[in-house]
This record gives structure tokens, sequence and C-alpha cells, in this order.
């Protein structure tokens, strides 16, 4: 399902074991299959429809109150969700304050500009102009604006 991405095995697989490996890996997603072996993903999809819970309860052998997947291909998924913050409303300077990265889009939404920030591995996610997406792991502080309230998470204005 995730394609040639990372993946391993291992006799003590854990949900939590599958989680880290992955979203150390900056892939946001995590799947369990067979009890055993963890893939992680970065995009969710060529799925059927979702399946019954019992077809993914085969007991992870780590700790056997959880569920590591199931046979024949049934894939519990888990996805990485951050937890981000408010940091308030910035102003730029003479440079973006974020400048890692970005895009952007006349669609532009907090909540977009968060999943492609964070999913590329990025720490701070801003949005600008109402069409702008900046991404950057350094924010400098620069001087708090004296304008109208913005949107804000990880760092947005």
């Amino acid at each position: 399902m995730f394609g040639s991405t990372p993946s391993f095995s291992s006799s003590v697989m854990t949900q939590n074991l599958c989680e880290d490996f992955c979203y150390g890996q900056k892939y946001p997603f995590a799947g369990l299959t067979g009890g055993n072996t963890c893939s992680c993903g970065a995009v969710f999809g060529n799925v059927h429809a979702g399946a019954a819970a019992s077809q993914c309860g085969t007991p992870c052998p780590g700790n056997g109150i959880q569920t590591c997947g199931g046979p024949s291909g049934y894939l519990q998924v888990y996805a990485w969700q951050p937890t981000t913050r408010g940091m308030g409303c910035y102003q730029n300077g003479s440079l973006r304050t974020l400048q890692d990265g970005g895009y952007s889009a006349s669609n532009m939404t907090m909540s977009a500009c968060e999943s492609f920030c964070f999913g590329a591995g990025f720490t701070f996610a801003a949005t600008r102009g109402g069409i702008n997406c900046d991404c950057g792991n350094a924010f400098a502080n620069p001087p708090m604006s004296a304008g109208p309230p913005c949107l804000l998470t990880g760092m947005s204005w």
C-alpha cells in the first residue's frame, strides 16, 4: 500500500515501535500487518474501503494488549498528528521570517500549510497574505505586529 518505503519486521513489534520508526524518518503514516511488520508511507492511498476492525486483530508480540494489523494484506494504519500552538502575529522584515520552504495556493488554509510543512519535516508553519505558506526550522522572533490579529499555528500571520 505504501510502495517502496522503509519497513521492518520485529519479534517484539508494538504500535509505538512502528510509529517511532516511521515518524522518526519523517513519514506521516505508519502501518502494521501480520503482527510483526511495520511499513511507512508518505501518502495514504491504493486501499479498498475500510475493513472491519476484527480483520486487524493480530496481537502485537511486544505488547499483547495492542493489535498489529492482520493477515492477507490487512493493514492497521496510524497517522502522525503534530501538536501545534499559536505563537502570535508577526511582521516580516526585509526577509521572510521562515525561508526554508513553502508554496502558494489560492485556497490556502492553515491546516493545509501545517500538513505541508510538518510533513516535510519542518518545525514551523506560517500562512502569509492569504495565499502563501512558509516553512522553516528556525524562528528569529521578529517584532510582533501591532495590526489586527492573525491566525497562527506553530506560527502563521
